[in-house]
Formats: structure tokens, C-alpha cells, sequence
């Protein structure tokens, strides 16, 4: 029962003996207190609004139990700063809802590579890799839903440098499909970052590509010929390069066409050859003919690719650098076009990695004498002059 009728009474009131007699109005609120005002219409209004506060809370307090009351209690001091119990109550629920499923980390992992499977072999072999190694590290029997967001960035303290970032954007993928199947309600690995000092790409400069055109062609090696080719006038990924056939090869057109099982992305795309680099092709194609794929099996032209450059160059120099020739491209193409949007589409990337990696790197200038590396029946390139 409440401890008032919230009556309103008129008093006299005096604030010491000489002070004048004064008419105040009062009321007793819902908690026991008197409340005092100077007009009958302003006590008026407040012990309405009291009164009302205090039934709509003793109908929202009548459903509760002790128990209720209780957790309550304790659920107050748990709250983040400037939270209220409502509102964490509404995060909770929400969080709840969006949790459609229970996985089991195990299962979730399992689930995530099976639907990366029709990506290329290297992007889901890395994957696998990166999750498994993570799942070392927690009991994979637990539900998905009990990894926090400081697990994670204790993990990510084992890496430095671009393979923390690598094993940061491999985790976030697995968690973002997580909670697109219903099986967490938030991702974890929202609002880690990680920065780092990027070093710039490396790239063949002119001369030291035609000088290994050359020794390429004079010693008949078709297969390290048409290597440098893909990756230095085509641009194409090692995997893309391992996994293209001769039917790509337009010859009528001058276009080669990567077709969406050779990519990465699994995304087919077209992209022109230059005359210089057509005039290469034929020369490869010529040396040893082949009608399906271009290249022999990945082992075995790596090996022979290695052991080549280990005569014909400076094998410290590729050291960690298997993508230099295809970076090679977009230095030299970007400098060329100044466009962006085609040099990403013509590799196969996002417009902010082609930016990022080649824009302005090169001058035009020095970038077209990479574009008039051209083959004679000689064997030698011309113009020598531009590449000296």
C-alpha cells in the first residue's frame, strides 16, 4: 500500500519566530516525503505526476519475484559506466535473437572452409592453415558464441607485421560468416587493429628483365620464357600463371583470357596483350608446344625455375619476392595508363590495392621502355639503346 493519498494541504509556514507567516502547500509523495510548494496549481501537478510514477512502477514491480528482485540488484553493479538496466537488458535480448543456431567453434571452422572450397587451392589452403592454428589455442568443443574479443587480440600478439594482419582478416572472415549463419550475434573481431610500416613493392627494372628474356630464349628454356612473360607482361598471379592453358591465348585478338578456375578470386576477366608481349608468346609457344596448360606441374617448373635463376641471377634478390613480377606489371602498366579502375580490373584487385601499391611509383618515361621490350630472331631485344 502506498504511504500517502498524495492530499494536498494548505500550511502556514514561517522560516524563523520574526520571519512573516507564508502559505505553502504540501503533500506526502510515494516514498514518504514531504514535498512543499509555493502554489496549490504547482503542488497540484507534482503530486499527479508522483502518483502516476508510483502505480505505473507498482505494476511493473508486481510481476517480479524476490528472485527477480535479487538478480536485479546484482545485475546493477555489473553495468558499464552511464548504463541503465534497461539498456542492458535490450543488448542482451537483441544479442540473443540474432542467434539462430549453436555451433560448436569445431563445427563453425568446418563449416566456414566448406564454403570456401570453390575458392582457389592458395586461398583456401591459407585459410586452413591460419584456422587451424588458431584452433590449437581454444577448446574447440566450446560454442562458438563464448569467443571474446580479448582472446583473440592475445592470440594475434604471437605475429608481427603483415602475417598478424593476415591471421587478423582470416579470423574476421570465419566470425563474419559466423554471424550470417545465426550461430553468433556479434563479431569479436570488430574493432581490433592492426598497423604497420608497409615496405614498398619490388619490381624488375627494364634492363635486368630484358637481359633475362634473353638468356631465357638463347638457352631454349621455353617454360622460364613464357613464365617471365605471364607474370611480367600479363600480369598473372603464380597460382594464375601454374594453372592457365593455351586456350586463354587469343591470338587472332591480342587478348588473354583467365578463365574463373585459374583465379584466385574464382572471377573470370580479360585482358589485352601488348604487341611486345605477343611476339614473346609465340616464341614460347613455338619452343615447346603444348595444347592444354601452359606450364608443367608446379614442383617441378619450381624447381627448374629455381635452379635457373640460381645461374643466370642473383638468387638473394628474389628471396621472398615470388610476386615480383607480376608487381612488376603494375608498375609499369599504372605508369602507363594513370587509370586505376582498368590496371585493377586487368589484375584482378581492388582499386585501393593498385593505388596503394603502384600509383606514381614510375615515371612514364622510364615505365615505356619496358613496353618495347620486343624479341628479333636474333635473340636480342630492341631497343638496346632504351634499355642501356
Amino acid at each position: 500500500m502506498p504511504k500517502t493519498d498524495w492530499k494536498i494541504y494548505e500550511i502556514q509556514h514561517r522560516r524563523s519566530p520574526d520571519a512573516p507567516l507564508k502559505t505553502r502547500y504540501q503533500f506526502t509523495d510515494g516514498q514518504g516525503k514531504r514535498r512543499h510548494f509555493a502554489t496549490k496549481a504547482k503542488a497540484r501537478i507534482e503530486a499527479g505526476r508522483d502518483k502516476a510514477l508510483y502505480h505505473q512502477e507498482g505494476r511493473l514491480a508486481a510481476g517480479l519475484t524476490d528472485e527477480q528482485r535479487r538478480d536485479a540488484a546484482s545485475a546493477v553493479k555489473l553495468l558499464p559506466p552511464s548504463w541503465t538496466l534497461t539498456q542492458a537488458a535490450k543488448f542482451a535480448a537483441e544479442h540473443v535473437s540474432r542467434i539462430k543456431i549453436t555451433l560448436t567453434i569445431d563445427e563453425a571452422v568446418k563449416r566456414f572452409l566448406e564454403s570456401r572450397e570453390n575458392r582457389s587451392d592458395m586461398h583456401y589452403k591459407d585459410l586452413n592453415r591460419r584456422l587451424n592454428k588458431w584452433l590449437t589455442t581454444v577448446n574447440p568443443a566450446n560454442d562458438v558464441v563464448t569467443v571474446e574479443k580479448g582472446e583473440i587480440e592475445g592470440y594475434l600478439t604471437r605475429y608481427s607485421g603483415r602475417n598478424q594482419l593476415n591471421h587478423l582478416r582470416a579470423l574476421s572472415n570465419f566470425f563474419r560468416f559466423s554471424a550470417k549463419i545465426g550461430a553468433i550475434g556479434t563479431v569479436p573481431t570488430s574493432g581490433i587493429d592492426i598497423s604497420f610500416r608497409r615496405s614498398k613493392v619490388a619490381y624488375l627494372e627494364s634492363k635486368v628483365f630484358a637481359d633475362l628474356l634473353v638468356k631465357a630464349y638463347d638457352q631454349k628454356e621455353a617454360d622460364v620464357l613464357v613464365w617471365l612473360v605471364l607474370g611480367g607482361f600479363l600480369g598473372l598471379r603464380p597460382f594464375e600463371a601454374y594453372h592457365a592453358h593455351w586456350s586463354g591465348v587469343k591470338w587472332e585478338t591480342s587478348e588473354f583470357r583467365v578463365e574463373a578456375e585459374w583465379s584466385k578470386t574464382r572471377r573470370s576477366r580479360v585482358l589485352p596483350i601488348q604487341p611486345n608481349a605477343m611476339g614473346w608468346l609465340r616464341i614460347a609457344y613455338d619452343l615447346r608446344r603444348r595444347d592444354e596448360r601452359i606450364l608443367p606441374n608446379h614442383n617441378t617448373f619450381t624447381h627448374r625455375f629455381v635452379d635457373w635463376r640460381e645461374e643466370n641471377h642473383d638468387m638473394a634478390f628474389w628471396r621472398g619476392k615470388q610476386d615480383i613480377l607480376r608487381h612488376s606489371y603494375g608498375t609499369h602498366r599504372m605508369a602507363i595508363i594513370r587509370n586505376a579502375h582498368q590496371v585493377a580490373e586487368e589484375m584482378g584487385n581492388s582499386v585501393a590495392i593498385v593505388r596503394r601499391h603502384y600509383d606514381a611509383v614510375l615515371e612514364p618515361s622510364k615505365a615505356i621502355v619496358w613496353w618495347e621490350i620486343q624479341p628479333k630472331e636474333s635473340g636480342n631485344v630492341v631497343p638496346m639503346k632504351a634499355v642501356a
